[in-house]
Formats: C-alpha cells, structure tokens, sequence
C-alpha cells in the first residue's frame, strides 16, 4: 500500500500515515500537516521506520490514519 506519512506543525515529532495524499482525513486538532514523505508499506513486513507496520496498516483500515509519537527514521 503506498502510504503518506505528514508532520505536525504543531508538534514536530508527531507523524501521521495515511492512503490520502491530500492529507484532508487527518486529526485537524494536530494540524496542519505539512507532506513528509511517501513509502510503501506492506503487511507483515518488519518496521524499517520506526514503526510497527502492522499498526500503521491496520489504523489507516480502522480510522483512515495512524498516528505515531515515536521517533521515525527513516532510510531509502
């Protein structure tokens, strides 16, 4: 699934992954959110990012985003 992964302007640690490109499904309360990055992301596959993919795959199934705290890193 190729996911979009925004940052909070408010918070820059606080990152959200969604299948919207646009961005318009994300919490507003945490926005705006600026485009980060897009990556693609596929069940059962090890986190390379910092992240469970599973949960982020499953969140974005369940409310349309994921939203993560944790530190991300991420490698091309």
């Amino acid at each position: 699934m190729l996911v979009y992964v925004f940052n909070s302007t408010q918070n820059p640690k606080l990152y959200c992954f969604t299948a919207d490109a646009t961005g318009a499904n994300l919490p507003s309360e945490n926005g705006p959110w600026i485009l980060f990055k897009s990556l693609k992301m596929n069940a059962g596959e090890k986190g390379r990012i910092g992240v469970d993919t599973d949960a982020v795959l499953m969140g974005i199934s369940d409310r349309g985003y994921y939203l993560s705290a944790a530190e991300l890193k991420f490698e091309d």
